[in-house]
């Protein structure tokens, strides 16, 4: 993010599970949830600091986003219809559902951490859990999605998408993201209830 420093995978990486682990903390917190501490998420592997400039202006564009995925109610119904210790399998099966297309674009990437962040609310009371399901999505996305990250030039990519898109049409690729989430966790929840 700094134009100074060479974009690598390593550094996309990086600021994938900063934003991941910063966005699932500010739910947490906007929803009263006593979590962890963004430290304790970030553990040692998450850069400490990050240029500011480009910090908040991407946050910001998360959360937009997400704002519209936080009314989807029929996905989070979904959701809190997970059973207690499924929410990795459902984690994994949802994380790799959702591409498995081979569509890969910022909708779907924000369907992810929007997913992560409503699981991990449900396993806030859960030691250990929380951090299980942060690792299990930055395993995912380390195999499956940093690469296109970036592709897109990292998470200014983001940003580049947005400012090129209207927010209609931003509203509408995230909603779509969240609806085949949904889609997915109703075909796991399916899979629960046969057993």
């Amino acid at each position: 993010m700094n134009p100074r420093q060479p974009l690598t995978i390593e550094r996309v990486t990086h600021e994938s599970r900063y934003f991941l682990n910063d966005f699932v903390h500010g739910m947490l917190e906007a929803d009263g949830v006593d979590g962890p501490t963004l430290e304790a998420l970030q553990g040692a592997e998450a850069p400490r600091e990050l240029p500011p400039e480009h910090v908040r202006e991407i946050k910001r564009a998360i959360r937009d986003i997400m704002d519209a995925e936080e009314k989807d109610q029929k996905l989070n119904a979904q959701l809190s219809l997970v059973p207690a210790g499924k929410e990795l399998e459902v984690t994994r099966n949802v994380s790799r559902r959702l591409f498995d297309d081979g569509v890969f674009n910022w909708g779907r990437v924000m369907g992810l951490f929007y997913v992560a962040y409503r699981l991990c609310k449900k396993a806030v009371n859960v030691v250990g859990l929380l951090r299980s399901l942060i690792e299990t999505i930055m395993d995912f996305m380390r195999e499956n999605v940093i690469n296109w990250i970036f592709q897109q030039g990292g998470w200014n990519g983001l940003l580049d998408f947005l400012r090129r898109s209207t927010k209609r049409n931003i509203l509408i690729f995230g909603g779509l993201a969240v609806a085949a989430a949904g889609v997915i966790i109703y075909k796991n929840w399916s899979i629960f209830t046969d057993q």
